[in-house]
């Protein structure tokens, strides 16, 4: 009895302080990126960008930016719209060996397909783990294509190659 409830009191207090999904879109984050633009003239960029409140489209809320695509999310998803498509961005949903296809004809005003995933190819999770980011434990989704190592989403924060995934944005850049 001396032990069962000490291990009781410790599985609680490790259930009831365990976040399963950490959100990306809360009023006052902020994204700072820095893009370097090529050939001529290089430049280098600072952008910031924040949620600056909401607009209900059909009825869901939307989180609105200081740019021209609105998201949302919802079970570790997040959607975007703009231009009256609305798409996911972000799957936190996937396992191992998930594919993504992206189709190039409906990239719109957040992202523009660039690179590889023009070709409509399968993007594939090669790897997910759990790491100490920015002060929590995020869930980190690793993608690659054709066996190279494409893409890597942060939970709570977006990728690592600027706000929204998929190599080029007009959100992160020019």
């Amino acid at each position: 009895m001396k032990t069962l409830i000490p291990s009781l009191l410790i599985l609680f207090s490790i259930s009831s302080f365990s976040q399963p999904y950490l959100p990306m879109l809360e009023e006052g984050n902020v994204w700072n990126t820095v893009t370097y633009n090529y050939p001529d003239p290089a430049t280098i960029t600072n952008r910031t960008y924040e949620i600056t409140g909401q607009e209900v489209i059909d009825g869901i809320n939307y989180f609105t930016f200081n740019a021209a695509c609105m998201m949302r999310e919802e079970n570790g998803k997040e959607y975007a719209y703009s231009q009256g498509i609305k798409e996911i961005l972000f799957d936190f949903t996937l396992e191992v060996g998930d594919e993504i296809i992206l189709d190039p004809l409906t990239a719109y005003n957040c992202y523009e397909i660039g690179g590889i995933y023009i070709q409509g190819e399968p993007i594939t999770v090669s790897n997910f783990s759990t790491q100490f980011l920015a002060g929590a434990d995020r869930k980190v989704i690793e993608l690659e294509y054709d066996g190279q190592a494409a893409e890597t989403w942060v939970e709570g924060i977006g990728t690592l190659n600027g706000f929204v995934p998929f190599g080029f944005t007009n959100f992160d850049s020019s």
